[in-house]
């Protein structure tokens, strides 16, 4: 065992090999010589090939193939769900669209007929003023009128008294 303090030889090797990760996830990325792989698609199956110096290198690399291949099932099985979810949504949001348009509408109808009788209440409002004013001044004009006559007939007594 090494003394404390002092760095074997291959682990100074795979510092140097493979570089720790950087803090912070935004500066984090790998470098292509960090994977273990000879960067060749396997023909068949599409999957990259371990080196083959490694101990265990076909069994991880059959595994490799049974998990990719697990992983492209699950993605179909997936986007098969995510796609029929998608058109149950869609129906779903064009119901409750539909719905809340219906519903505007009928507030702006009611609101537009709320201010159609407010306009009428308000003319009906202005009509019966003119109304009271009209018939008030009637009833000055007939004051005076009678007024009038009464005159009339009292200067007509007067003349006629006269006579």
């Amino acid at each position: 065992m090494p003394p404390k303090g002092a760095e074997s030889l291959s682990s100074l090797n795979q510092s140097s090999k493979f570089q720790s990760p950087p803090k912070h996830k935004k500066d984090f990325y790998l470098d292509t010589g960090t994977f273990l792989t000879e960067g060749e698609k396997h023909e068949e199956t599409g999957n990259i090939k371990l080196l083959s110096g490694f101990p265990n290198a076909n069994y991880i690399n059959e595994t490799y193939s049974e998990i990719t291949g697990c992983l492209d099932t699950l993605n179909q099985r997936i986007k098969t769900v995510v796609d029929s979810n998608q058109d149950v949504f869609i129906s779903a949001y064009k119901d409750s669209m539909n719905k809340m348009n219906s519903e505007l509408k009928d507030i702006k109808y009611r609101m537009s007929s709320d201010k159609m009788k407010e306009k009428q209440e308000q003319k009906l409002k202005l009509v019966e003023k003119e109304r009271d004013w009209f018939r008030d001044e009637a009833l000055r004009l007939n004051r005076k009128c009678k007024k009038l006559e009464e005159e009339i007939k009292r200067v007509k007594s007067y003349y006629n008294s006269k006579k």
